[in-house]
């Protein structure tokens, strides 16, 4: 039993501690990032707060090379007066003399009586408080004087504001001399109280924000999602952290319904500031059991109602929050263990992608690409602007790790058959000369590692972006050719293939046709009904995605005279040869269309949403 306790309090200390550490990472990432969202401080909150309850550990073994000079094989010398050899029969001796064994079992016994006293102070800690929270209540409760409400303009407004409420027994409305305005939760079921005195005072706009702002409260069961993160913060109630943590979640929930109320009457905002400066003024009680209009953070609130900006979050900035706290919670959770490796055993190749600071390869294996890059096997993307110093504009070459690019091209080789895209991104085409004398190197790279031919293409974006590859990028799947001869549809599902398709931006296709037919200058439409017809069929085998992006390539006949190429109708964006496909594509699901229009090598791109 002593055991139990000793490991119960060991628990609670460490999810206490990383209840802590939490709630400053969370604290620092909302200010830094200057979040404004009520539903990513609820969120965040609520991750802190269930730190506290998460006291099992589940074991994560990490293979570790044994470092050589615990190697067999190793000599290490080292001198006998360095070294004191204990063996178990001189342990046994040491721990059985009379001496030890008193001392053994009088610390045993200290440590045991401290172990039950720290669990009995934590036992009436938590006694102590939810008694005063329960003698409160009931004083609450029996001292609370409210009558139903009276007044019919009161009830007038309060009923209005409950027939656009879809629950089936909302809280009535009642009147007291003091207390209020506030939503409760009392024995006899849920009641909105008012102030009878400031109740009169404030006009029909303020009030009915007032109770539009308590009746949210209703409808998202404020109460209970309140009472249950004070319970989750008694727990660690010798925390002050814990505390803090449950304030920030309840000012979270009022800044929820506050933005409810500028939403549903945005013209009564400074209507609402000045009923919830009255009401400051008038009384601020608050409560546990109870969310009251006027709760945490009151000068905060009303600077925040009048604000008329709003911070949009980016998904970046909610990733990062988000990934902080899932860190912490990682660590707390998990309980990393090195498991020693033979250092002889061969290391297990994951894969033949990789991804370097400075280069990334990858095989093509899907349709797509293999059609798109026709008879190459590999491509590999040398970013030799991380060779450039901003500062001084000079390249250092000589830190590139071509025995890295070796290694990672050897993966992909497929020996004879063998055949590398590589291409080189110099950001800008000053940078030619400059790196002229790696390019021979990694030419010379390529065929140390096996491939029996390549093609060296080179592009100036720039940029240090990557094209969006990483290593968590699903590389591997299925774009399979779909459509006929005349109509090529490919579904564009990886990352390399969509960089690709797109022309190296941002663009996010989904899918790629091509028409191999070329347009006469005298048809009338871009695709023909046939075509369509195989469009339709090929979307039918593929899923298009919610705002699913789709780029057709269409090849126009050239003119005979000497028209300007982009004079022509069917180049033009928004012109009747552009509605038909547009709108075709779009009835099968695409929320944006692009539209390529190739003649005689100059291409038009015309962007569709």
């Amino acid at each position: 039993m002593n055991d139990l306790v000793a490991l119960f309090l060991s628990k609670l200390g460490m999810a206490s501690l990383f209840l802590t550490v939490t709630g400053v990472v969370a604290l620092v990432a909302l200010r830094a990032i200057r979040c404004s969202s009520p539903l990513v401080h609820r969120v965040t909150w609520c991750i802190v707060l269930a730190q506290g309850v998460l006291f099992v550990q589940l074991p994560l073994q990490i293979p570790w090379d044994v470092p050589t000079v615990f190697t067999p094989t190793s000599r290490v010398a080292i001198s006998a007066d360095e070294i004191a050899v204990v063996t178990p029969a001189m342990q046994l001796l040491e721990t059985n003399t009379p001496n030890n064994r008193v001392n053994s079992s009088q610390t045993f016994a200290i440590e045991n009586n401290w172990a039950n006293l720290l669990c009995l102070v934590w036992v009436g800690g938590i006694v102590i408080i939810l008694g005063r929270w329960m003698v409160g209540y009931a004083i609450f409760v029996r001292n609370i004087e409210s009558q139903p409400c009276d007044r019919e303009e009161w009830c007038n407004e309060w009923n209005e504001l409950l027939v656009t409420s879809r629950e089936a027994n909302p809280p009535t409305l009642h009147v007291s001399a003091s207390v209020g305005p506030i939503l409760c939760r009392l024995p006899s079921g849920y009641r909105v109280i008012v102030p009878f005195g400031l109740w009169q005072d404030l006009p029909s706009e303020q009030r009915t924000s007032i109770l539009r702002h308590e009746l949210a409260h209703f409808e998202r069961r404020d109460i209970v999602k309140t009472l249950a993160a004070n319970l989750l913060a008694l727990l660690h109630w010798f925390n002050p952290m814990a505390w803090f943590a449950s304030r920030r979640f309840e000012d979270s929930v009022e800044w929820t319904c506050d933005d409810q109320v500028r939403a549903s009457e945005p013209s009564s905002t400074t209507n609402y500031a000045k009923a919830l400066l009255a009401i400051g003024e008038y009384n601020r009680q608050k409560s546990a059991w109870s969310t009251a209009v006027f709760g945490g953070g009151f000068a905060d609130r009303i600077r925040r109602v009048l604000s008329e900006e709003r911070q949009a979050m980016s998904r970046t900035s909610n990733g990062t929050i988000l990934g902080l706290l899932v860190a912490c919670v990682a660590l707390h959770v998990f309980q990393v263990e090195l498991v020693a490796q033979n250092p002889e055993k061969p290391k297990a190749v994951s894969g033949v992608s990789t991804f370097h600071k400075d280069f990334f390869v990858v095989p093509l294996k899907t349709d797509f690409q293999k059609w798109h890059f026709k008879g190459f096997t590999a491509y590999a993307n040398i970013n030799l602007i991380s060779l450039l110093d901003k500062a001084t504009e000079n390249v250092d070459v000589n830190r590139f790790d071509l025995d890295a690019l070796q290694e990672a091209l050897k993966k992909v080789t497929q020996g004879d058959e063998g055949k590398l895209m590589l291409h080189l991104d110099n950001g800008t085409s000053n940078m030619d000369e400059k790196v002229k004398a790696v390019k021979v190197n990694f030419e010379k790279t390529a065929v140390k590692s096996g491939f029996n031919s390549f093609h060296l293409f080179e592009t100036y974006s720039a940029t240090n972006d990557r094209y969006g590859l990483s290593e968590s990028n699903a590389l591997e799947s299925d774009e399979p050719q779909l459509g006929n001869e005349q109509v090529i549809v490919f579904p564009i599902r990886t990352p390399l293939s969509r960089t690709v398709i797109s022309g190296w931006s941002a663009e996010q296709v989904n899918c790629y046709i091509e028409t191999s037919e070329t347009v006469s200058l005298d048809s009338n439409d871009l695709l023909t009904d046939s075509d369509k017809d195989v469009i339709r069929q090929a979307a039918v085998k593929m899923t298009i995605p919610d705002k699913g992006v789709v780029k057709i390539q269409i090849h126009l006949q050239k003119p005979k005279t000497t028209v300007e190429i982009s004079g022509l109708a069917q180049m033009k964006m928004d012109s009747l040869y552009h509605r038909d496909p547009t709108e075709f594509l779009k009835s099968l699901g695409f929320k944006k269309v692009i539209i390529a229009v190739n003649c005689d090598s100059v291409v038009y791109l015309s962007t569709y949403e």
